[in-house]
């Protein structure tokens, strides 16, 4: 009979409060990540007047743990700053093939990170009943404008991360949105060499580590609008 009473008027309004705010919750339905190739290119070669395919390059891999890292402190970090839980939205096509990232999205010049959410807001929506949908899109690329290049085929670049994020609520409406800039890092050492027919580019790149630190520096500094 004493545990009857410990379900009061009291305690049922306040639990029922309490079940509504915890109801909250935010899905991330588009995410791209892009970086500029020659940060991730440790190599690159091309014949001259060779047409589109007369070159070949090798690139610093991505491996899945950094995408799944991305995804870990994304979703921890933007829980904190907004005060409900926030996570990445599978969105499907009517066969089960989840919409995500390729790899291509970021285009010729740029590498993107696959497998990111990357679905329309309609489609999100279907299938998602979230209170905040959250679209981000993030790049690294070159953070000092123009290039000087002496004459030695010597350069540097310094990378630059971008990220901008904006919550949109359930009719599609932008409640909030917020752009950061972080590009207090070093500068990757590169060269271009010319060997006969050949021109040659290789020289220092960003790793999957590197990306990852750099990503968390500018998350953390997103604003959130509660």
């Amino acid at each position: 009979m004493n545990s009857v009473k410990l379900f009061s008027p009291v305690f049922l309004c306040f639990f029922f409060i309490s079940s509504l705010l915890a109801q909250k919750t935010a899905g991330i339905f588009y995410f791209t990540f892009s970086i500029d190739n020659e940060m991730v290119k440790e190599m690159e070669a091309e014949r001259k007047g060779g047409g589109i395919l007369s070159g070949f390059s090798s690139a610093a891999a991505i491996p899945d743990a950094i995408t799944d890292s991305i995804k870990q402190v994304t979703e921890r970090v933007l829980s904190e700053k907004l005060g409900m839980p926030v996570g990445f939205l599978t969105v499907t096509t009517n066969n089960g093939t989840p919409f995500e990232t390729t790899g291509i999205e970021g285009g010729t010049d740029k590498t993107s990170i696959e497998g990111l959410p990357m679905s329309a807001f309609k489609k999100a929506k279907e299938q998602h009943d979230e209170d905040l949908y959250l679209q981000i899109l993030v790049s690294i690329e070159e953070g000092q404008g123009v290039r000087v290049d002496l004459g030695t085929g010597n350069h540097k670049i310094k990378p630059m991360v971008t990220m901008n994020i904006k919550a949109m609520d359930k009719d599609n409406e932008v409640v909030w949105k917020s752009k950061v800039q972080v590009k207090d890092f070093g500068k990757l050492k590169r060269s271009t060499q010319t060997d006969g027919d050949w021109e040659v580019r290789q020289g220092e790149t960003l790793t999957g580590l590197m990306i990852l630190e750099m990503y968390k520096q500018a998350v953390a500094e997103i604003e959130i609008e509660n």
